[in-house]
């Protein structure tokens, strides 16, 4: 029976289950949208742990090149630092190295920098070879720099 409609106009909107379809979906992807950003913020959490001790380890290496208060040789050592609330405990080794002509100032520095983040303990350790000078008293700096620029003869 071809022209028989049923007097109803045709539809234009939605059914219920095309919306409650739309709406599962939207909800599934804001949840997976979700888990990304948790996910993200905790990876950039760990980077700034390890960065954090990467940068301590580097600052000790830096203290290590230049020596350490005076000393002809320096002495291995250890301590904390705390920093955004997490405790990093540091330690700095100094050993000779070997097949260096005695007597060595050339020694390796390893540090190793140890905490317990949100993932649990870990670490990092950073080698170095370091060289210090062969004098046993480094002259005294000078009382004031000269402003005259040195001119030679010959």
């Amino acid at each position: 029976m071809r022209g028989r409609t049923s007097g109803r106009a045709p539809s234009r909107g939605f059914t219920l289950y095309e919306i409650v379809a739309s709406v599962v979906i939207l909800a599934a992807v804001y949840l997976a949208v979700a888990s990304l950003q948790v996910a993200t913020v905790r990876g950039s959490r760990d980077t700034f742990e390890n960065e954090m001790a990467r940068e301590i380890a580097q600052h000790l290496l830096g203290e290590a090149a230049m020596g350490q208060n005076g000393e002809k040789l320096p002495v291995d050592r250890e301590g904390v630092r705390v920093v955004d609330g997490i405790t990093y405990h540091w330690s700095a080794r100094y050993t000779p190295v070997a097949g260096a002509p005695a007597p060595s100032y050339i020694r390796k520095v390893s540090v190793r920098v140890r905490w317990v983040g949100r993932q649990g303990p870990d670490e990092s350790v950073v080698d170095s070879i370091v060289s210090y000078p062969l004098v046993a008293n480094p002259p005294p700096p000078s009382p004031e720099p000269t402003s005259q620029p040195h001119v030679w003869v010959r």
